[in-house]
This record gives structure tokens, sequence and C-alpha cells, in this order.
């Protein structure tokens, strides 16, 4: 069903004719190669004129832009790791957070929002940070630990990190990296993969995967080094640059995570994340996608079932509610009759 823009429903009489497509395409003419159906029963016209069709995807850049883009970003690590540091690096804010005692008695999630804007795109942050994790952890219950390994981490986009790379030798930062990734294969943790599937991202994509997890440093101090001012650490022996791809992967991270796949990791979340999260949620309340007899079912039938059977099980209650009621009345009938007995014969004496 095509729906007219509003206002346009008359035509007017004073606007040019619009253009039209011929119902076949004249001879010899080149159908597109990006309009070219697989199936035989569609017919590819040739375009004699300007539609205006064109302009949708603008359309959708424009109405994107006004909405503004959201993105949430759950930061597990230990105590002191400096996850704050990191998240205020890779947007540049402040978050201006008081250091977290090793010594609370439980974890807590704490949600901090920002309203960033670059250019004229406005996004939406929310960073999810996880305070006291690590710092009361029985050492002993490491069975049941390792059992859970693994755990609820199918629900997220997994990017690991090393933190604090500056402390780590380059050569030592690649066998800790290749443990790290073999100890996740071992456990059946799957991370995010970069997408290779696109041509303009395939190869830097691809190349940025044999470098996970990313060895990075987080800085908001700024030094001078010849001539200008950069971000990073100072030390008797030198200078660390955070934006420098020979000292640490920070500016990988940042590339890959707000540059090229911010988009890929919303939709991976949204599409396969949160519908198996969705579909493990609607089986524990008995929604299954199969019958008693192994036929597949509707979600229409599923509520059709289970509205009857709460029908039903609301009606036994019922009954049983009447049933206890009509009790409890006979009883009392029968406590009334025996104290009018008990009432009659002492007024008799």
């Amino acid at each position: 069903m095509a729906t007219a823009p509003r206002g346009l429903g008359t035509p007017n009489a004073h606007a040019p004719a619009a253009p039209r497509a011929d119902r076949f395409p004249p001879a010899g003419a080149e159908v597109p190669r990006g309009s070219r159906q697989k199936e035989e029963n569609i017919r590819c016209l040739t375009m004699l004129g300007h539609f205006g069709f064109e302009c949708l995807p603008h359309q959708l850049v424009n109405k994107s832009i006004q909405q503004g883009f959201s993105f949430n970003i759950l930061c597990v690590g230990e105590t002191g790791l400096g996850k704050s540091t990191l998240i205020d690096t890779l947007f540049n804010t402040n978050s201006r957070e008081k250091k977290s005692s090793h010594f609370r008695p439980n974890v807590e999630l704490k949600i901090q929002t920002y309203q960033l804007q670059e250019s004229n795109v406005q996004l939406k942050l929310t960073v999810v940070t996880t305070v006291g994790y690590g710092d009361q952890m029985n050492k002993e219950a490491r069975d049941i630990l390792h059992k859970g390994v693994g755990k609820g981490v199918a629900m997220v986009n997994i990017i690991p990190l090393i933190a604090k790379a500056d402390t780590i030798s380059k050569n030592d930062l690649q066998t800790f990296k290749s443990k790290i990734m073999n100890e996740l294969i071992s456990n059946g943790i799957q991370i995010y993969q970069f997408p290779t599937d696109d041509k303009t991202t395939a190869q830097v994509n691809s190349s940025m995967n044999e470098h996970l997890p990313f060895a990075v440093v987080g800085c908001m101090d700024e030094v001078k080094v010849g001539k200008r001012m950069v971000r990073g650490r100072l030390y008797p022996w030198g200078v660390l640059q955070v934006e420098n791809e020979n000292h640490c992967d920070f500016v990988k991270l940042r590339d890959m995570l707000l540059c090229t796949n911010t988009e890929h990791l919303k939709e991976v979340t949204h599409t396969k994340h949160y519908e198996c999260y969705r579909r493990c949620r609607l089986q524990k309340i008995g929604f299954t996608d199969v019958g008693p007899d192994n036929q597949p079912l509707s979600f229409q039938e599923i509520y059709e079932t289970k509205r009857k059977e709460f029908h039903e099980q609301c009606q036994r209650e019922e009954e049983e509610l009447k049933h206890k009621f009509m009790q409890r009345v006979m009883e009392k009938e029968i406590a009334f009759k025996e104290a009018e007995k008990e009432a009659s014969i002492s007024s008799l004496i």
C-alpha cells in the first residue's frame, strides 16, 4: 500500500507532468546491473526520468541525525585497573569519579550517562562499571567459580582488553595475549569478532581480529613531546604516548569501537543477544516453539493455549475458594446450633 504525502492527495493542474516509466524498456536499452532480480517473474524497467526516491538514503540520514544515537558500554574489571580512566580517554570526558575502596562488602553497578556531540552528531553514551568487582572474592571457592565461567557472557559482545599495558614488555605482551586467547577458547567463551563480510572494512577488521585482546593505556594528562602536547605518561626513561600505536593498542580500540563497527555492535546486540535472552525468558514462562506432539506452533496458538490454561487455573482456584467458604459457613452454622442448644438447656435449668 502506497501512502501519498500530506497535501498531495489532489493533483495540481499547474504542476508539471510527472515523468513516467514505459511498461517495457526500449529495445537495446541496458538494464542496470543492480536492479536485476533473480526471479524471472519480476520485470526490470528502465527509468526514463527523475522520480525522487533516490533521496531516501538522505532522508534516513537526516532522521538519524535529528534523533541522535545511543551506545551502551559495560566495563568489567577489578578495582584499580583504570576502567573510568579508559572511558574518559576514549570519549575525552571527565567523570571526576572518586577512587573506589578495595574493602567494599559487595559488587555494585554504577551507571553514568553522557550527552556527547561531535560535529552535528549527538551521542547518548551510557557507561556501566562494576564497583567492587573481584575485591571480596573467596579464593577457596575456586571450583564453584570455574563452573560458572562463561555463564551470561553469551548475552553481550565481549571485547577483551589488557589494562596498564605500559607495565608489560613487548615480548611478554605477545605471550600474555596468546595465553588469554587460549583460556577463552578452552572455557568456551566467544568474544566479539570484527565483521569481515563488508569489502570496505574486511581487510582492516581481519587484521584487528589478530591483535585481540587489545593492550591499552588510559590517561588524561598531557605531556610535551617535541613542540606539541600529547596525552601520555611521563617516566624517567621517556614518554608513553596513549595515541601512539607503537606504544599501545588504544588507537586500534578507538577506531574499531567508535569509527568502524559501532553500528554492527548495536545490530548484533539487538538481533542476536537480545533475541537469545528473549527466547530464554519466554521458554522459562512456558512459551515454546513446538507443541506436545513436536509440531511447530505460532505465537497466537501459544498465547491461546496459555490463556486457556490460565482461565482453567482461575476456575479451579475459584472453586476451591467457594468450597472453603462453604465449609467455613457450615462449621459456623454447626457452632451456632450447638451454642443455641447449650443456651436453651441452661435456660431450662
